[in-house]
């Protein structure tokens, strides 16, 4: 495959995702590792537009008074209506998500960003796209990062919720000489319910023996297990 053709491939895909301006796929073209000057990048978007990759989809140029262009992708078919505060409430979603869920889970992110789009592309996704993609930045203040264990932990903690089924706290491997001794590991815990609190993930519930609530916060040093007893009637 030729250079140029790859590097159209992967902005027509980009364009999968959202409607872009010459700021926006820039931007993008040079966190993706593309090397390109902003003059071909005029000339690969024109090119789109004349080009056919899939069936039934369709590179669209907009022009404001300003002469301020803007790419979309449209898909034919019916498009159910949303408003410009619809959408802006979904960027606003996908911006403002905490990094500790939103670093870890981009692809999973991403994905829905397409299916949404794709049923929606006939709406005005032009309008706003550099406030809603350029314009949006938080501070990550009390944000904890997650890594792949953490994220293993809240899988297994909805898990545990959706099936109404107590865990195992096996351990703690940080200021174990400060956990009481009124509940010694491992704690067997009914879950209630995920808090997002301070930038990090806490589970609340009950503990079977004693029916004290405790709240532990979801941590690579907490070794959690769910537990198969199901434990539905506990008063």
């Amino acid at each position: 495959m030729s250079n140029n053709l790859e590097r159209l491939i992967r902005i027509y895909n980009r364009l999968r995702r959202g409607p872009v301006t010459i700021e926006i796929i820039s931007k993008w073209a040079k966190s993706a590792g593309i090397n390109i000057s902003t003059r071909q990048l005029y000339r690969d978007l024109n090119s789109l537009q004349h080009l056919h990759f899939a069936e039934g989809e369709n590179v669209i140029e907009f022009a404001d008074e300003k002469n301020h262009k803007t790419w979309k992708l449209e898909y034919d078919g019916v498009s159910e209506y949303v408003t410009q505060y619809d959408i802006n409430s979904f960027f606003l979603f996908r911006n403002f998500i905490p990094a500790s869920i939103q670093q870890h889970r981009k692809g999973s992110i991403e994905k829905f960003e397409k299916i949404l789009y794709k049923n929606l592309s006939k709406n005005k996704y032009q309008q706003q796209a550099e406030a809603n993609e350029l314009y949006l930045r938080k501070t990550n203040y009390h944000d904890n990062l997650y890594d792949e264990t953490e994220h293993t932990i809240v899988e297994e903690l909805l898990w545990a919720l959706q099936n109404k089924r107590a865990i195992n706290i096996l351990a703690d491997a940080i200021n174990t000489s400060n956990v009481p001794d009124e509940f010694p590991f491992p704690v067997k815990l009914l879950p209630f319910e995920l808090l997002f609190h301070l930038g990090r993930v806490h589970v609340a519930g009950l503990e079977i023996n004693t029916k004290k609530l405790l709240i532990y916060v979801v941590d690579k040093s907490k070794y959690i297990c769910a537990m198969q007893k199901n434990y539905k009637t506990i008063n």
